[in-house]
Protein backbone atom coordinates (compact mmCIF):
# COMPACT_ATOMS: atom_id res chain seq x y z
CA UNK A 1 0.00 0.00 0.00
CA UNK A 2 1.32 3.37 -1.03
CA UNK A 3 -0.24 6.24 0.83
CA UNK A 4 2.22 8.87 -0.31
CA UNK A 5 3.98 9.02 -3.60
CA UNK A 6 7.16 10.91 -2.79
CA UNK A 7 8.67 10.53 -6.21
CA UNK A 8 9.32 13.95 -7.67
CA UNK A 9 10.88 14.32 -11.03
CA UNK A 10 13.69 16.70 -11.63
CA UNK A 11 11.51 18.74 -13.99
CA UNK A 12 8.78 19.12 -11.35
CA UNK A 13 11.35 20.21 -8.77
CA UNK A 14 12.88 22.73 -11.17
CA UNK A 15 9.42 24.04 -12.09
CA UNK A 16 8.56 24.50 -8.40
CA UNK A 17 11.80 26.34 -7.69
CA UNK A 18 11.25 28.66 -10.64
CA UNK A 19 7.71 29.40 -9.45
CA UNK A 20 8.88 30.20 -5.91
CA UNK A 21 11.72 32.35 -7.28
CA UNK A 22 9.31 34.34 -9.44
CA UNK A 23 6.99 34.89 -6.49
CA UNK A 24 9.83 36.07 -4.25
CA UNK A 25 11.14 38.34 -7.02
CA UNK A 26 7.70 39.89 -7.50
CA UNK A 27 7.33 40.57 -3.77
CA UNK A 28 10.83 42.05 -3.57
CA UNK A 29 9.97 44.25 -6.56
CA UNK A 30 6.72 45.44 -4.94
CA UNK A 31 8.50 46.26 -1.67
CA UNK A 32 11.31 48.03 -3.52
CA UNK A 33 8.83 50.13 -5.49
CA UNK A 34 6.96 50.92 -2.25
CA UNK A 35 10.20 51.99 -0.60
CA UNK A 36 11.13 54.16 -3.59
CA UNK A 37 7.69 55.79 -3.77
CA UNK A 38 7.76 56.42 -0.02
CA UNK A 39 11.25 57.94 -0.27
CA UNK A 40 10.30 60.14 -3.24
CA UNK A 41 7.16 61.39 -1.48
CA UNK A 42 9.12 62.06 1.70
CA UNK A 43 11.80 63.94 -0.22
CA UNK A 44 9.17 65.98 -2.09
CA UNK A 45 7.48 66.89 1.18
CA UNK A 46 10.85 67.88 2.66
CA UNK A 47 11.55 70.12 -0.36
CA UNK A 48 8.15 71.76 -0.04
CA UNK A 49 8.88 72.31 3.64
CA UNK A 50 12.23 73.95 2.88
CA UNK A 51 10.67 76.19 0.22
CA UNK A 52 7.95 77.17 2.65
CA UNK A 53 10.50 78.23 5.27
CA UNK A 54 12.43 80.37 2.76
CA UNK A 55 9.36 81.92 1.12
CA UNK A 56 7.90 85.30 1.99
CA UNK A 57 5.03 83.80 3.95
CA UNK A 58 4.03 84.84 7.44
CA UNK A 59 5.25 82.78 10.37
CA UNK A 60 1.68 81.60 11.01
CA UNK A 61 1.32 80.34 7.44
CA UNK A 62 4.66 78.54 7.62
CA UNK A 63 3.68 76.79 10.87
CA UNK A 64 0.33 75.75 9.45
CA UNK A 65 1.92 74.36 6.29
CA UNK A 66 4.62 72.53 8.31
CA UNK A 67 1.99 70.89 10.50
CA UNK A 68 -0.07 69.90 7.45
CA UNK A 69 3.00 68.45 5.73
CA UNK A 70 3.71 66.21 8.75
CA UNK A 71 0.20 64.78 8.42
CA UNK A 72 0.55 64.33 4.65
CA UNK A 73 3.89 62.52 5.10
CA UNK A 74 2.36 60.10 7.64
CA UNK A 75 -0.76 59.38 5.57
CA UNK A 76 1.20 58.91 2.33
CA UNK A 77 3.56 56.39 3.97
CA UNK A 78 0.62 54.54 5.48
CA UNK A 79 -1.18 54.29 2.12
CA UNK A 80 1.94 53.23 0.18
CA UNK A 81 2.87 50.45 2.61
CA UNK A 82 -0.72 49.25 3.02
CA UNK A 83 -0.94 48.90 -0.76
CA UNK A 84 2.42 47.10 -0.87
CA UNK A 85 1.31 44.58 1.75
CA UNK A 86 -2.03 44.05 -0.02
CA UNK A 87 -0.34 43.48 -3.39
CA UNK A 88 2.20 41.12 -1.79
CA UNK A 89 -0.57 39.04 -0.22
CA UNK A 90 -2.28 38.87 -3.59
CA UNK A 91 0.97 37.70 -5.23
CA UNK A 92 1.21 34.93 -2.63
CA UNK A 93 -2.23 33.78 -3.73
CA UNK A 94 -3.97 34.92 -0.59
CA UNK A 95 -7.38 36.34 -1.40
CA UNK A 96 -7.40 39.91 -0.19
CA UNK A 97 -11.18 40.46 -0.37
CA UNK A 98 -12.02 38.47 2.80
CA UNK A 99 -9.18 40.17 4.67
CA UNK A 100 -10.40 43.63 3.64
CA UNK A 101 -13.99 42.71 4.50
CA UNK A 102 -12.92 41.43 7.92
CA UNK A 103 -10.84 44.56 8.45
CA UNK A 104 -13.82 46.74 7.56
CA UNK A 105 -16.20 44.94 9.93
CA UNK A 106 -13.54 44.87 12.65
CA UNK A 107 -12.91 48.56 12.07
CA UNK A 108 -16.57 49.33 12.69
CA UNK A 109 -16.58 47.24 15.88
CA UNK A 110 -13.36 48.83 17.12
CA UNK A 111 -14.75 52.24 16.17
CA UNK A 112 -17.70 51.80 18.46
CA UNK A 113 -15.41 50.56 21.22
CA UNK A 114 -12.90 53.39 20.76
CA UNK A 115 -15.16 56.39 20.35
CA UNK A 116 -12.89 58.65 22.40
CA UNK A 117 -9.93 57.74 20.20
CA UNK A 118 -11.94 58.57 17.08
CA UNK A 119 -13.04 61.82 18.73
CA UNK A 120 -9.35 62.65 19.35
CA UNK A 121 -8.42 62.00 15.71
CA UNK A 122 -11.38 63.93 14.31
CA UNK A 123 -10.74 66.86 16.65
CA UNK A 124 -7.06 66.82 15.68
CA UNK A 125 -7.96 66.95 12.01
CA UNK A 126 -10.31 69.89 12.63
CA UNK A 127 -7.64 71.71 14.69
CA UNK A 128 -5.16 71.20 11.88
CA UNK A 129 -7.48 72.22 9.04
CA UNK A 130 -8.77 75.29 10.83
CA UNK A 131 -5.27 76.36 11.85
CA UNK A 132 -6.24 77.00 15.46
CA UNK A 133 -2.77 76.10 16.70
CA UNK A 134 0.60 75.21 15.26
CA UNK A 135 3.94 73.92 16.47
CA UNK A 136 5.74 76.67 18.39
CA UNK A 137 2.59 78.54 19.45
CA UNK A 138 2.11 79.59 23.06
CA UNK A 139 -1.32 78.30 24.10
CA UNK A 140 -3.59 77.76 27.06
CA UNK A 141 -5.66 74.61 26.73
CA UNK A 142 -8.22 74.17 29.48
CA UNK A 143 -6.01 75.81 32.10
CA UNK A 144 -2.76 74.18 30.93
CA UNK A 145 -0.42 76.75 29.39
CA UNK A 146 2.73 76.07 27.41
CA UNK A 147 4.44 76.00 24.04
CA UNK A 148 3.21 73.48 21.45
CA UNK A 149 6.10 71.07 20.82
CA UNK A 150 4.23 68.44 18.85
CA UNK A 151 0.81 68.15 17.32
CA UNK A 152 -0.57 64.87 16.04
CA UNK A 153 -4.07 63.80 15.15
CA UNK A 154 -4.26 62.15 18.60
CA UNK A 155 -2.79 64.72 21.01
CA UNK A 156 -1.02 68.03 21.52
CA UNK A 157 2.25 67.99 23.47
CA UNK A 158 2.89 71.17 25.48
CA UNK A 159 6.07 72.26 27.26
CA UNK A 160 5.24 74.37 30.30
CA UNK A 161 7.51 77.17 31.52
CA UNK A 162 8.76 75.00 34.40
CA UNK A 163 9.86 72.34 31.88
CA UNK A 164 7.00 69.89 32.43
CA UNK A 165 5.61 68.14 29.37
CA UNK A 166 1.83 67.81 29.18
CA UNK A 167 -0.04 65.66 26.66
CA UNK A 168 -3.55 66.89 25.93
CA UNK A 169 -5.85 64.56 23.93
CA UNK A 170 -7.41 66.53 21.07
CA UNK A 171 -10.89 65.30 22.02
CA UNK A 172 -10.49 66.89 25.47
CA UNK A 173 -9.79 70.36 24.07
CA UNK A 174 -12.86 72.46 24.75
CA UNK A 175 -11.26 75.85 25.41
CA UNK A 176 -8.19 76.95 23.51
CA UNK A 177 -6.44 80.28 23.85
CA UNK A 178 -3.68 80.81 21.30
CA UNK A 179 -1.48 83.64 22.54
CA UNK A 180 0.65 83.87 19.38
CA UNK A 181 -1.89 83.87 16.53
CA UNK A 182 -1.69 87.21 14.68
CA UNK A 183 0.64 88.51 17.39
CA UNK A 184 3.55 90.78 16.52
CA UNK A 185 6.18 88.85 18.52
CA UNK A 186 7.13 85.42 17.25
CA UNK A 187 7.12 82.63 19.86
CA UNK A 188 10.68 81.86 18.77
CA UNK A 189 11.84 85.25 20.06
CA UNK A 190 10.33 84.77 23.53
CA UNK A 191 12.60 83.47 26.34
Amino acid sequence: MHFLNLQVTQAELLSGLISVSQTVAQIVLVMTVAWLVSAVLSRAITRISKRTRTSKRSADEVKRIETSLRLIRFVSRLVVWALAVTISLSILGISVAPILTTAGVSGIAVGFAAQSLIKDYFSGLVLLLEGQLRIGDIVDIGGVAGQVEEMTLRYVRLRQLNGDVVYVPNGAITNLTNKTTDYLISPDSQP
